[in-house]
């Protein structure tokens, strides 16, 4: 690996790939972020927002889905 290349970083052969890897570890990190917190827990809204952790999780799920949908199949 060339210096200065970033390990955790690996090109991909396709805009798609790349997109679907981002993605992948974008899910990975909000589930850990909520790994083991109880259902009370993650629907609780810490701050005046009304969006609580399992608020969040909705939210990416839904938009992820609309942007494949919308974006990525036509």
């Amino acid at each position: 690996m060339p210096s200065g290349e970033n390990p955790k970083f690996v090109s991909a052969s396709s805009e798609r790939e790349a997109l679907e890897g981002f993605l992948d570890r974008q899910r990975e990190a909000l589930i850990r972020k909520i790994g083991g917190l109880d259902d009370a827990t993650a629907r609780k809204a810490p701050t005046a927002s009304a969006l609580s952790l399992l608020g969040i999780v909705k939210h990416c799920a839904l938009w992820e889905r609309r942007w494949f949908q919308v974006i990525a199949a036509g």
